[in-house]
């Protein structure tokens, strides 16, 4: 983040989980920081926001991808019949 919890405190760090909440007053920059992680997001060269100033993105290992993509995975019911070009 640009700043920190006060005016005088140093720039915050936030470790993402799964659910992240963000809670504060009108105007303290709760929908801004969330339009600058979505530039940070899906822009190759994402510019410097007013509230978050960088993202680092840890990368994948080759099992991580592996079991989120097997989560993914619908087979077909008994009633479904699947051509061998298609997927659901």
């Amino acid at each position: 983040m640009v700043a920190g919890s006060t005016p005088h405190q140093a720039p915050l760090e936030v470790e993402l989980s799964s659910v992240t909440v963000f809670v504060g007053p009108n105007n303290s920059g709760k929908s801004r920081a969330l339009q600058e992680i979505e530039n940070w997001i899906r822009s190759p060269q994402p510019s410097k926001g007013l509230v978050v100033n960088a993202i680092e993105f840890e990368p994948w290992t080759k099992e991580a991808v592996e079991e989120e993509l097997h989560a993914l995975v619908i087979e077909p019911t008994l009633q479904e019949s699947l051509q061998p070009d298609h997927v659901l």
